[in-house]
């Protein structure tokens, strides 16, 4: 760097001595003299020369200095790769952050670490105190969520981490990592590829907030661009094989004239909105309850729209439910509003044998209520356990959970059969957040809006068979 600054200044010197040697030419030829003309000359031809040769070494210095810059890049991301920081194993370990070493190939948890720690400091300050590299680590790449905060009337929208992210909403692969073993060992069994960071917050005490989810049990996907596009094998109960089709012929008769039939299946995703509060006194404590606190208020609220919109979302700027997609395989009831052991038979064989493969019931409370009051020709409960076979867990040779989301007994989708994984909801690989000070001013505290986009609808809906009709 000494050497560039040493060649600037001297070549800015020589430009002046040339500029100088040109005006005294100028002034010798002017005056017609030649004896000083020609000494003019041989000066300013001398100043021309020292310039280009100091140029042509300056240049020279500039593309050794932009080669050393490469080399010194190059080996700072490689430095990267070996080491990383983890504040949290790092407070329990008792060591400074800086001596902590752990996973090769961890760029990405660093980014998640540094992505974290801005995202703390927006929820508790706002972006005004924000440095620049803060505020583009939180800036939504998602076009779509950048156009939900625009529509809000703008204010800085802020990315949620993966890491919370993943706490928030199980299952979902957000960033493409896989979920967890509790272990900072580099030769831990089965590589990095199987380790996530532990959790080490304390849980905020609380009840159950619904039954067993459905979200947690149907195929989630992330996406970017507010979409997601599959191929899909066009079939149906006549041709599984999407218009293959094979005879027996004899030896000179053609073989049967089929093509392979697919289909483009598109699952738009949908603004889905959010709105909290946060007290200034929790955001003065540390990270861990903020974040447990966040991971608590909205975990249970987005699963509980899931879950909603998953059993019998309309479709229109929302997901497309099981009970309102077309093409749902239907069963009607044996007895008016009423649920009979004849009614899980049916239902289970009205999907294929091949289909039927991890399935289960989904059904009201009161139905599986109503199911456990029935009785054989003895009086004796149908479903009955006994000190062999312990409590019953299943209907039909099958297991089920009960779900506030079915309709009411004896209405259509009471009960339904079917593997929820042929369902898939689909999430915009980002969501974000935007922050307020004034919504909740008299109160203390300040208020946050959730933006995401999320869809989803029955992959397959040959897989699902509900109850339907009042029957007779």
């Amino acid at each position: 760097m000494n050497k560039l600054k040493e060649l600037q200044a001297k070549l800015q010197k020589a430009v002046e001595t040339m500029k100088a040697m040109k005006v005294a030419v100028a002034d010798a030829t002017e005056k017609e003299v030649e004896a000083d003309i020609e000494i003019a000359q041989k000066a300013y031809d001398t100043a021309h020369a020292e310039v280009k040769s100091i140029s042509d070494e300056l240049t020279e210095a500039i593309k050794e200095a932009e080669e050393q810059k490469n080399v010194d890049l190059l080996l700072a991301k490689a430095a990267d790769f070996k080491k990383v920081v983890i504040p949290d194993e790092a407070a329990l370990a008792g060591k400074k952050v800086d001596d902590v070493k752990v996973f090769d190939n961890t760029s990405q948890e660093k980014h998640e670490h540094l992505q974290g720690e801005a995202f703390f400091n927006f929820m508790k300050n706002g972006e005004r105190n924000m440095k620049d590299q803060e505020l583009n680590i939180l800036t939504p790449k998602s076009a779509a969520i950048r156009d939900i905060g625009n529509k809000q009337g703008g204010g800085f929208q802020a990315v949620i981490p993966h890491s919370l992210l993943r706490r928030m909403l199980p299952g979902m692969p957000f960033g493409g990592k896989a979920l967890p073993m509790a272990s900072t060992d580099n030769d831990a069994a089965g590589g990095r590829a199987n380790l996530v960071w532990p959790d080490y917050g304390n849980q905020i005490l609380q009840l159950p907030f619904d039954e067993p989810s459905l979200y947690m049990r149907v195929n989630k996907k992330t996406t970017v661009g507010g979409s997601l596009v599959e191929t899909k094998l066009e079939q149906d109960d006549s041709n599984e094989f999407g218009g293959i089709a094979v005879e027996w012929t004899d030896e000179k008769s053609d073989a049967p004239d089929t093509e392979i039939d697919f289909e483009r299946v598109t699952i738009n995703c949908y603004p889905l909105k959010a709105y909290t509060s946060f007290t200034k006194t929790l955001l003065m404590r540390s990270r861990l309850p903020f974040e447990n606190e966040l991971v608590s208020k909205l975990r249970a609220a987005l699963i509980a729209k899931f879950d909603q919109a998953i059993m019998s979302g309309s479709g229109v700027a929302q997901p497309l439910g099981i009970t309102v997609m077309a093409g749902i395989r239907t069963v009607g009831r044996q007895t008016n509003l009423q649920v009979v052991y004849d009614d899980l038979i049916n239902l289970e064989h009205e999907v294929k044998a091949a289909h039927r493969n991890g399935a289960g019931f989904i059904m009201a409370d009161l139905v599986l209520k109503y199911l456990k009051k029935q009785k054989d020709t003895n009086g004796d409960p149908l479903f009955s356990n006994s000190v062999g076979s312990g409590p019953y867990d299943r209907l039909d040779n099958h297991p089920y959970f009960i779900s506030h989301n079915c309709s009411a007994l004896g209405t259509v989708g009471d009960i339904i059969f079917g593997n929820l994984m042929n369902y898939w909801f689909v999430l915009e690989e980002e969501v974000a957040i935007a922050r307020s000070e004034h919504a909740e001013f008299k109160k203390g505290a300040i208020a946050y809006r959730v933006d995401g986009l999320a869809g989803g609808q029955p992959m397959f809906e040959r897989a699902f068979s509900i109850l339907v009709g009042q029957g007779s």
